[in-house]
């Protein structure tokens, strides 16, 4: 966890803002002037275990992203080796011709899809840094 340095407050009118401010984010009563060290030590006990567990999750969210984009990554690879190999090359022109000679028209190309899809998720990639 990342050290933060605390420096005092000089004036007294800066002091009641600050301690109104710290009661308000650590959800005290701010029209109570006694504000108890016990509730203000809890409520500080309780903002960092939630920071922690916030932390966590976004870290945990960070891996799966990680692994979801190098799993996409892997799946265009091997979409392109077989868009690019000879056996769909031929298969699919034969399968054209086929199509052609039975009068059924060309759907669109299903690699023109992907290729769109990856094309946006390497602009998504390209965006996230």
């Amino acid at each position: 966890m990342k050290e933060t340095t605390i420096h005092p407050i000089k004036s007294t009118e800066t002091k009641a803002h600050s301690l109104a401010s710290l009661q308000e984010l650590l959800g005290m009563d701010a029209s109570n002037d006694e504000c108890s060290y016990t509730d203000l030590h809890h409520n500080i006990v309780t903002l960092l275990q939630l920071h922690d567990t916030l932390q966590r999750k976004s870290d945990i969210d960070s891996r799966d992203i990680d692994r979801l984009m190098s799993y996409i990554d892997k799946l265009e690879h091997d979409i392109n080796a077989v868009q690019h190999s000879l056996a769909w090359r031929v298969g699919y022109r034969v399968v054209t011709l086929a199509k052609k000679l039975l009068g059924r028209g060309s759907n669109k190309h299903a690699f023109e899809h992907m290729n769109q899809t990856f094309t946006i998720y390497h602009h998504w990639k390209k965006a996230r840094g």
